[in-house]
């Protein structure tokens, strides 16, 4: 195959007008491109979910490739016909140091025994009118081999692109699996009270959800999953088996948004997202991936950002907790931001 199929196969559907999505799972090796050539609406196929599950788009695998790495030449342009800024992203101003500073300790006087934790964001305005969208999904690809790396385009609709490390739920033959992923530091720092507490809270909160629903369930051990970029999340994985689709859809309504993204107790953190970001979180913290009438494979929609014409909104954030330092959590964001800008 001629290594420059890929960048052909996508011009060619850019000239068309069709919806595609290009994705690499976890650990994968192979690129699968998903492309819609209809405008008809479908409710399974890959799909990018908002973060307060308002929006929802869906690109049918009416077409399925498979490519390798290697299978893109970077000297082979590929023109994208870029997306126009929507009204809600137009006002988005991007928060300072002392900004970001200001609404964290703001949401921490909110903190107490029964508001134990919120996520709050920022939005980095990364000015580069040149970008080469295919050949930025490519590093992606290779920077983050553990990460759920994505590229979708909906014709003067949506351009987002991201590389999750995060799984919201994955559903096949009656079993599935969630994660529990809070807590970040550098590698080279020590975890610290603050880091498993997040951790905890997020555990505790999908626990509860499965005892609710009388569910059986195992809790793997936990571990900690890092990033070229050199920091690092606790991770929990837990399985629930004998579970039905029609249980699993409930499953997902009450996990998504989850306290990794949103905080605890959910209505509060809704609550005070809106009265302190001021912006649209739109597809961030949402969820990505592939659903059907029997097996879902979504992920948070974490490490992301939506393209338009002349730059790139970088979405950014962090958890926090009553023992959370607003500078470090600055500066989380700031390392975060470079999966995307580095």
């Amino acid at each position: 195959m001629s290594n420059k199929f890929l960048n052909e196969k996508i011009s060619s559907l850019i000239e068309a007008n069709s919806r595609f999505v290009l994705f690499k799972k976890p650990s994968d090796k192979k690129i699968i491109l998903y492309y819609q050539k209809d405008n008809q609406k479908y409710d399974s196929g890959f799909v990018i979910c908002d973060f307060l599950n308002a929006e929802k788009h869906f690109i049918f695998p009416e077409n399925i490739e498979q490519f390798d790495l290697n299978d893109f030449d970077s000297t082979f342009p590929v023109l994208f016909n870029k997306i126009e800024k929507s009204a809600s992203f137009v006002s988005i101003k991007d928060k300072n140091k002392t900004e970001y500073i200001s609404m964290i300790n703001s949401a921490k006087n909110k903190l107490n025994d029964d508001f134990k934790k919120i996520v709050l964001s920022r939005i980095i305005d990364w000015k580069n009118p040149s970008l080469n969208e295919l050949s930025h999904f490519i590093t992606l690809c290779k920077n983050n081999p553990a990460a759920f790396n994505y590229l979708l385009y909906i014709p003067h609709t949506l351009c987002w692109m991201g590389a999750s490390p995060e799984l919201l739920m994955e559903y096949k033959n009656k079993k599935l699996s969630t994660v529990s992923l809070a807590g970040t530091k550098k590698k080279n720092e020590s975890w610290t009270s603050k880091e498993w507490e997040e951790q905890q809270i997020v555990t505790d909160y999908i626990v509860a959800i499965f005892n609710h629903h009388n569910l059986s369930f195992s809790i793997d051990k936990q571990e900690v999953i890092s990033n070229f970029l050199g920091f690092e999340h606790l991770k929990t994985t837990i399985f629930a088996e004998n579970v039905d689709y029609e249980k699993a859809k409930i499953l997902l309504t009450e996990l998504h948004p989850t306290p990794a993204v949103c905080g605890v107790p959910k209505d509060k953190a809704l609550k005070t997202i809106e009265e302190l970001e001021g912006n649209n979180r739109s597809f961030y913290t949402g969820y990505i991936g592939l659903m059907n009438d029997s097996e879902l494979e979504l992920f948070v929609n974490l490490r992301c950002a939506a393209v338009f014409k002349d730059s790139i909104s970088v979405f950014v954030g962090g958890g926090i907790t009553k023992k959370s330092n607003p500078g470090k959590e600055w500066e989380e964001t700031q390392l975060k931001s470079k999966v995307i800008v580095n």
